[in-house]
């Protein structure tokens, strides 16, 4: 999740236990993109969350294809879910 959250250019503080979100994002590497590709290692998890933000900013950055792998491994929790 956190190496997701970083290739949008989140700010993210790293803990043994936690992480903590940073106020904002750094636009400058967000947009220096044309391509964010997350990596989701076969979780469901992480699947179903960057499936969300992905939504989020693609209408925020239409220009910016936001690309998750794997996209079937959320069929063993919420099959519809990427047809909503």
């Amino acid at each position: 999740m956190i190496k997701n959250l970083k290739k949008i250019g989140m700010k993210i503080l790293e803990f043994k236990n936690k992480i903590v979100v940073v106020n904002g994002f750094d636009e400058k590497i967000f947009r220096s993109k044309k391509e964010i590709v997350s990596e989701t290692n076969n979780d469901h998890r992480l699947v179903l969350s960057m499936g969300i933000l992905s939504a989020f900013m693609s209408k925020l950055y239409p220009s910016i294809k936001f690309v998750i792998d794997n996209k079937k491994c959320v069929d063993k929790t919420f099959p519809e879910f990427f047809r909503y």
